[in-house]
């Protein structure tokens, strides 16, 4: 009897322990994920800076502006490697909360951002390239609407 209320405590120990260690991860999660969007918030307001810039410099308002089409390259490859990096958080908190993540608005959000990001790198812009769309980027309003969406994320 004594060795069974034993056992019973350990095992209510052992799953108290596993429910803190789960709450911390998702805690160093949410954190790293805030962490993460912050900085990528900031690269889309450099990149929307430089853009402005340049569309100044073409309007005749500014003539100190960066080239865009220098910078495109890398907002692109950061870009890419954001949406890489949100996917495997999606996955790893898929992981860590299994079927509490169905029933969570914010996953859903976030889970359309990773897939618009994915269809973004692998749809719109190769069809951009081979000017699929018949136009420049900056005509393509799904793309803009897409970037502005990644902002809400932070909320």
């Amino acid at each position: 009897s004594t060795s069974t209320n034993a056992k019973a405590l350990r095992g209510s120990s052992d799953s108290g322990k596993a429910k803190i260690n789960s709450e911390l991860y998702e805690a160093a999660i949410n954190y790293t994920a805030g962490i993460l969007v912050l900085l990528n918030s900031m690269l889309m307001l450099l990149e929307l800076e430089i853009e402005g810039g340049a569309i100044g410099k073409e309007l005749g308002m500014r003539t100190d502006s960066a080239k865009l089409s220098d910078w495109q390259p890398v907002f692109r490859f950061l870009d890419g490697c954001f949406v890489f990096i949100f996917l495997f958080e999606l996955l790893i908190r898929i992981g860590l909360e299994r079927r509490k993540v169905l029933h969570d608005i914010a996953f859903w959000f976030d889970a359309f951002l990773v897939i618009a990001g994915l269809f973004d790198m692998f749809v719109i812009l190769p069809m951009i390239q081979s000017d699929g769309f018949g136009g420049e980027p900056k005509n393509i309003v799904l793309l803009r609407l897409v970037r502005a969406l990644k902002a809400f994320r932070a909320m």
